[in-house]
């Protein structure tokens, strides 16, 4: 008997085999019709004692700034003593980027604005924000990958 039990549980399984095999023409014909948006954060340093450095990401990451050794962009003290050391974070997975202020002592401004130390703020294309007297503005760039523009293999 319990032969028999486990015959009926097998009986299904073909059918959900069969019915990927009957999905594929359908997605043959959405993968050659498909674009994939693939998004570029861009920093710019405007003003400041790091002015024109420039900094883009298209991968999730961690960005941290601040005068200590272990920050991505680390900002020495003596280009900029209004810099913690660890100042700010950026948490990046474009095209989303989050600011938060790491508890600084000269804090972190978004548009001018000060923000609340440890929490996060969304950062749009065309925002500024300051760490010390650095300014850095932000750029969210989108790109089209597709079939048209697959590059060629000649």
């Amino acid at each position: 008997m319990p032969a028999a039990e486990a015959k009926p549980k097998e009986t299904p399984a073909p059918a959900p085999a069969s019915a990927p095999a009957a999905a594929e023409t359908p997605q043959k014909d959405v993968k050659q019709l498909q674009t994939i948006i693939k998004y570029k954060v861009v920093l710019k340093v405007v003003s400041g004692g790091i002015a024109g450095k420039k900094y883009s990401v298209d991968e999730p990451t961690v960005i941290n700034i601040g005068r200590g050794s272990n920050c991505t962009i680390s900002i020495p003290k003596d280009v900029d003593p209004g810099v913690s050391r660890n100042h700010c974070r950026l948490d990046i997975a474009p095209p989303r980027t989050e600011l938060t202020d790491l508890g600084s002592s000269n804090g972190t401004y978004i548009n001018d604005m000060r923000i609340e130390p440890n929490k996060k703020y969304e950062l749009k294309s065309g925002d500024t924000f300051k760490v010390g007297e650095n300014l850095f503005s932000i750029e969210i760039k989108s790109t089209k990958v597709g079939a048209d523009s697959a590059p060629s293999k000649e």
